[in-house]
């Protein structure tokens, strides 16, 4: 064991053994402790002179290559990264985890970089045709010309735009709402923070979708709330499902397109939800990602039917867009709204106004009600190309939640893996997202999420060709 590398493993802790190792290297590393080049010990010798398993040693080995302090010379072992430059003359390393850093470290959801010379069918990405660069040098040129202000101003967000933003939701969503019922947010994990950091206590529940959205779930856990996962069908989340004893405080619900399979919310469902809503004095936080782009008659939100002030409806830019730029909104009931505003008074005050003006101008000359026409135009023909590539697979599979958004969940028959398929493809640089993180329970739906907003129409068709070459040799091969 090389004389510089030494551990100090402190077992009585909460830290995770392999976070002690993986931080203690990390700061040897960056203090110059382990100079640039050294080879390190094999993770088997590391575990048995420190008695943790080897899966342990490998996986902080693994964190700090992704992180490029080690490198791997296949035949030759780990080594210090030769290119990293020591920090000694920075902030000074911890040596061991002092009492403030005791709290578990939250843990989400991963989600890897793009991986290039590869077609991902990733959810959630819209496509690169965003606003041309003329339009947004009209933008700037109009937020060039405004006098910025002395002050710190409304952390609710700029009045202007709040009332554009009630115009747009009232056009668009039928929801009756004025500026005062409109917060501005850097989007919808941000909304969802500032909502449950209001109205939930330690141990209150929350209805969730099942399947759900990862990060939201994990925003109302990190609020020490009971998320309580509720099953969704094809008419949307299933109000009969919903506890009752205690009922929820909140129910968050994406009913114009639920994430991930796509089902829409039926009118009859709706009605029902917010009767149960009112009956039980809880809050529906409806998440509509994505209503901008439907291939459908609209279904009215849940907001617009509301009359009893039951529903925070949460809408962002970063799909539309893109999620470079991160502004939403909240319409919601004023007595809400009005806590929401303090808290935000408490954290980051206010939004950009730089950014605040360039979306004001948006949204008042017009440009966003044209940019989402457009795209509509660009989706679609995506979404044809897509069921064209996997019109082969018919037999076999169903492609749902296509009638909405910029993804959709297709599902395989038992005999078809979705690890199998997953596996073939990524091998043909073709990468499909398998369904495992989106539940919290449950066991996933056989099937694989198919985002398309963010790849182009040669990709797609490229991409679906290879899928749909998959699912039939696996059909062919798990039939003999």
């Amino acid at each position: 064991m090389p004389r510089d590398l030494q551990l100090s493993l402190e077992r009585h802790q909460k830290i995770p053994l392999g976070q002690q190792i993986r931080e203690q290297l990390r700061n040897q590393i960056l203090q110059g402790k382990l100079p640039a080049g050294m080879r390190l010990p094999s993770t088997r010798d590391l575990a048995q002179v420190y008695g943790v398993t080897r899966n342990t040693v490998i996986a902080a080995f693994e964190e700090l290559l992704a992180e490029g302090l080690l490198v791997s010379r296949q035949g030759s072992g780990t080594f210090v990264n030769p290119e990293v430059t020591s920090r000694t003359a920075g902030m000074p390393a911890m040596q061991r985890s002092p009492r403030w850093m005791q709290k578990p470290p939250l843990e989400l959801p991963v989600t890897r970089p793009i991986v290039e010379g590869t077609i991902e069918f990733r959810a959630g990405l819209p496509s690169l045709e965003a606003l041309s660069k003329d339009d947004w040098k009209v933008l700037w040129r109009a937020v060039g010309q405004t006098a910025f202000p002395a002050d710190y101003q409304d952390a609710q967000g700029e009045l202007e735009l709040r009332e554009q933003v009630a115009l747009f939701v009232r056009r668009s969503r039928g929801i009756a709402c004025t500026a005062a019922d409109v917060m501005i947010t850097s989007g919808t994990i941000h909304a969802l923070n500032l909502i449950a950091q209001v109205t939930l206590e330690r141990g209150d529940q929350v209805a969730f979708e099942e399947p759900g959205f990862p990060l939201a779930r994990e925003v109302f856990r990190h609020h020490e709330a009971t998320v309580v996962p509720t099953e969704v069908d094809e008419d949307g989340l299933r109000v009969q499902s919903l506890p009752d004893d205690p009922p929820p405080v909140l129910i968050y619900t994406t009913p114009s397109h639920q994430f991930p399979l796509g089902y829409r919310m039926s009118l009859p469902r709706r009605e029902a939800l917010l009767h149960f809503a009112a009956q039980h004095d809880a809050l529906i936080i409806e998440d509509d990602y994505e209503s901008e782009f439907r291939f459908d008659a609209p279904l009215p939100a849940l907001a617009s039917m509301d009359h009893h002030g039951l529903v925070a409806y949460i809408g962002t830019l970063s799909k539309v867009l893109t999620p470079a730029l991160r502004l939403g909104y909240i319409v919601a009931p004023p007595a809400l709204i009005d806590r929401v505003k303090v808290l935000r008074q408490l954290t980051d005050y206010q939004h950009s106004h730089v950014l605040q003006t360039a979306m004001l101008e948006l949204l008042r000359r017009g440009m966003l009600d044209r940019h989402i026409r457009s795209m509509r135009k660009v989706y679609a023909q995506k979404r044809q190309a897509l069921k064209e590539a996997l019109k082969e697979t018919a037999g076999l599979c169903r492609l749902i939640g296509i009638d909405a958004g910029l993804h959709g969940f297709l599902q395989l028959p038992d005999h078809i893996p979705y690890r199998e398929v997953q596996r073939q493809c990524a091998a043909r640089k073709v990468l499909v997202e398998p369904p495992d993180r989106y539940y919290a329970q449950n066991v996933p739906l056989n099937g694989l999420m198919l985002g398309y907003g963010g790849l182009s129409l040669p990709q797609i068709q490229q991409g679906g060709k290879v899928l749909s070459e998959v699912i039939l040799q696996c059909a062919t091969e798990n039939s003999s």
